[in-house]
């Protein structure tokens, strides 16, 4: 059984939807291939090493949260390893904007 059908068979045991699945998928095959080892080999200096490599790609913060979280999934709840102090750099705040919707008079 591949880390992928593991990841879906304990994603489906904590009751994730379809697209978080999806979405935890997609981050776990760029990470395995951004790193190169097999995933029992995988480190938290690795995955340190990762997201920086993202921050320094230019990713979203929204994008490197999911990407962190759908790591710290598979290292908990399929490899059963503890990735330790990541010890990152702080993610920079996203910006939510109101939308101004206008008023009859303003149209």
């Amino acid at each position: 059984m591949g880390l992928i059908s593991k990841l879906e068979a304990a994603a489906v045991e904590q009751s994730l939807g379809k697209s978080t699945i999806q979405c935890y998928s997609f981050w776990a095959r760029k990470f395995y291939a951004h790193n190169g080892k097999p995933a029992l080999q995988w480190t938290g200096e690795d995955v340190r090493a990762w997201l920086l490599h993202l921050a320094d790609q230019n990713y979203s913060p929204v994008s490197r949260k999911q990407a962190l979280n759908a790591v710290v999934f598979v290292f908990k709840r399929v490899l059963k390893k503890d990735l330790g102090q990541l010890d990152l750099p702080p993610m920079p705040k996203v910006r939510h904007t109101l939308r101004v919707i206008p008023s009859r008079d303003e149209l």
